[in-house]
């Protein structure tokens, strides 16, 4: 990884702009600090770096470098592939963009490079915390929390690397040396683990400080990574490459969901998070109270978050007049096979499978306006994912937000989530009945008027949707639920199926296909993935070879 960020980044700004903090907590100037044994003296400034540890997820460039890497913009693009989000390339004028939606990527792609640098940027300064805070003089619960909170941020970071980019260095000492080698994932996975577990122990239920992470957040990510870990060894993740620090021999595939299931349990009976009714209180600015009934994770987004936005001018929602009526710019487009997923019964796909923005007709929630949606077109060259939907822009310009700003808090892990590697873990382990019947619980908000489920409408959808492969009707179901929430990649990966479900995307060429087929990228994409099974993983970025020649490429990239 780049030498600074090991050795150097003791002169990191810690900008305090958090992605998931309070107002009240962040009324401070920015403060630069010369080094870590000097700067973490005080609880206000432990208070301080782990504000610059929650920060990385939504700053708009860390150190003047790179633009929106994460939850911003860049996450969202490096996440896209599968079969609910198409790069609708021949709209899109920017080439960084262009080479990640059509999965021409390299190493020298800006969106890799910057996620690299903004993972381990977030790492570092957890890192930081973890070695200093200790030695403060505080109250000791606050203390507990606080090294608790960065345990669960190095371990967050470090999981969205390795979904990356496979096995990875795994610094601890940020004052050590830059020059590590990357570690196998059987080491990798086991720091991460540990982290969460002792961030699942010792944090409370819910945070005092609005936004920050909890104990249940920490369970969460433990049963994503157990589920990950387990079908990645069931489905012989990675094998055909012959890279041993990719390899995933080592996992004990029915030992991890085993536990995957018993921490699943535990979130879905004990931690008191709800599905909430309609299923759009979790994509709107302006049900947030809601939304964080549900959300064991977001990334805050907003004025209440010092300014910190992410680009939706960019990301899924209704194409339109980003200053005039809050749509964007139509770049990522739905597939018809996310389309093809949904019965019309289905409540969710009127809410998430629409057209573009319509300037004249808008409707108020929760007393703001949204401009409605206008129907698909018989040619489909407008459908939209419109599952995030921005309000009316005069409302943020009139508190200084910029018009291709959103002020949408973004899930970055939900209840249903849960309920759904619940299922998996449990059919896993034998329990078929219990797995369906977590699936229907999920499926049931799509049928719920109020407080009351049409169980006419459920008994359909159960049965439309019912297929005798159990795994086959949870990976539709997941995806009918998550789509647009940057799952679905790692899914089909952990499944084994990316390659194949890439390759086998309809073309807008194909006779007879439905209005909802129209990919005009589909076919470039399948092109250009080929039969690539290496690029299940990113390439490690070519700069940081360069300045760490420890580092090895993964298969498929060069040298």
């Amino acid at each position: 990884m780049k030498t600074y960020i090991i050795q150097y980044s003791v002169l990191l700004t810690i900008l305090l702009l958090s992605a998931t903090a309070c107002t009240e907590f962040l009324e401070e100037d920015p403060y630069s600090f010369v080094s870590g044994e000097n700067f973490y003296t005080s609880a206000d400034n432990a208070e301080l770096g782990l504000t610059g540890v929650y920060n990385v997820m939504n700053t708009g460039s860390i150190q003047n470098q790179a633009n929106q890497p994460l939850w911003g913009r860049g996450i969202h693009y490096l996440l896209m592939h599968g079969d609910e989000i198409i790069g609708n390339l021949p709209d899109m004028s920017n080439a960084s963009h262009k080479d990640i939606a059509s999965m021409t990527y390299n190493s020298e792609s800006s969106f890799v490079s910057d996620a690299w640098f903004a993972l381990y940027v977030g790492v570092n300064r957890a890192n930081y915390l973890i070695k200093y805070v200790p030695e403060i003089t505080m109250d000791p619960v606050r203390k507990e929390e606080i090294i608790a909170e960065a345990r669960f941020f190095r371990a967050f970071y470090q999981l969205y690397l390795t979904w990356l980019f496979g096995a990875i260095p795994l610094p601890v000492d940020p004052t050590g040396d830059a020059y590590i080698e990357r570690s196998p994932l059987n080491e990798v996975y086991a720091s991460i683990l540990n982290d969460l577990d002792h961030a699942y122990k010792t944090l409370p239920e819910r945070n005092s400080r609005p936004g920050r992470v909890n104990k249940w957040t920490a369970a969460g990510f433990m049963v994503k990574a157990y589920t990950y870990l387990a079908s990645a060894k069931n489905n012989q993740l990675g094998a055909d490459l012959n890279f041993e620090l990719n390899s995933f021999n080592w996992v004990d595939a029915a030992d991890l969901y085993q536990k995957a299931e018993t921490i699943a349990k535990d979130i879905y009976t004990n931690s008191g998070y709800q599905l909430q009714n309609p299923v759009y209180k979790a994509f709107l600015a302006d049900t947030k109270t809601d939304q964080k009934k549900e959300c064991l994770m977001v990334v805050q987004s907003g004025p209440e978050a010092s300014n910190n936005y992410y680009l939706f001018s960019y990301l899924t929602g209704p194409q339109g007049n980003v200053g005039l009526n809050g749509g964007n710019y139509g770049w990522m487009r739905p597939l018809g096979e996310l389309t093809e997923k949904y019965n019309m019964q289905d409540s969710r796909f009127f809410w998430n499978i629409q057209g573009n923005l319509n300037a004249s007709s808008s409707t108020s929630i929760n007393g703001a306006k949204y401009f409605n949606t206008n129907a698909v077109s018989a040619t489909g060259n407008n459908m939209c994912l419109t599952k995030f939907r921005q309000s009316d822009p005069a409302l943020r310009t009139a508190i200084g937000m910029p018009t291709w700003a959103s002020n949408i808090d973004f899930p970055v892990l939900r209840l249903s989530d849960i309920m759904l590697l619940l299922a998996e873990s449990m059919y896993m382990n034998g329990d078929e009945t219990g797995a369906r019947a977590m699936i229907v619980e999920v499926r049931k908000r799509a049928c719920t008027n109020g407080n009351n489920v049409d169980q006419a409408t459920l008994n359909t959808l159960n049965s439309v949707y019912y297929k005798a492969d159990f795994m086959q009707e949870l990976m539709d179901e997941r995806s009918r639920e998550l789509c647009g929430e940057s799952w679905r990649r790692i899914d089909l990966i952990r499944m084994g199926t990316f390659v194949s479900t890439i390759k086998n995307l309809k073309r807008q060429t194909d006779a007879g296909s439905p209005y909802y087929f129209f990919n005009r990228s589909a076919g470039t994409l399948a092109d250009n993935l080929g039969s690539a099974e290496h690029k299940i993983w990113y390439p490690i970025p070519k700069r940081e070879i360069a300045v760490n020649p420890a580092l090895k490429q993964n298969p498929g990239y060069g040298n």
